[in-house]
């Protein structure tokens, strides 16, 4: 009689883990994001960079158009600096290097971490929020200001930065050459 009295709870515990053990797979492509950083390629860009003059290399950028449309719309407008010749990314240059955190470029203006720009007609605009986590290196952010603002500024991550969540909009990631980032990130 005692034993028939724990079978219904036996019973119960092994249909919850029946049940969550096949779950599991729809669980994991409902919540993928929680696993792995893996959006939708929608364009590619490049930067041709130079270190004291010196050509050094090409860096292949991959862009989550789908994820951040707007950020990577302003990033691609001043890649081709198609509108305006003067707001582009040509001979831009990397204003601030923290070792092994971020390598930030794309101040337009002053070249000094001040100035921003965008293809939209304002200086800035509101910055995108997707579910994607900085739980990689090389991937390609928006900096956004204190006031949720973006522009033409953007940082590369140097390694993995779980603690920025919410603050900043990835839209992209260096596909190819991260050695050049590497040796970037030693300037």
């Amino acid at each position: 009689m005692a034993f028939h009295g724990l079978r219904p709870h036996l019973a119960f515990f092994g249909l919850i883990f029946v049940n969550s053990f096949m779950l599991y797979p729809s669980f994991k492509r409902k919540f993928n994001y929680l696993f792995k950083n893996n959006p939708e390629v929608t364009h590619n860009a490049f930067f041709d960079i130079e270190i004291d003059g010196k050509e050094e290399g090409r860096i292949i950028l991959e862009l989550f158009g789908k994820e951040a449309p707007k950020t990577v719309n302003n990033f691609l407008g001043l890649c081709i600096a198609g509108y305006d010749k003067n707001l582009s990314y040509w001979n831009n240059k990397f204003h601030k290097i923290a070792y092994d955190y971020i390598a930030q470029a794309g101040d337009i203006l002053y070249q000094d971490g001040t100035g921003s720009c965008s293809v939209y007609g304002a200086d800035t605009f509101d910055a995108e929020k997707n579910k994607l986590r900085f739980k990689e290196p090389y991937l390609l952010v928006s900096a956004a200001r204190e006031d949720g603002k973006v522009g033409s500024q953007f940082f590369i991550t140097l390694d993995e930065l779980p603690y920025l969540k919410g603050e900043h909009c990835i839209f992209g990631r260096v596909c190819k050459n991260t050695e050049l980032v590497d040796r970037i990130n030693n300037c």
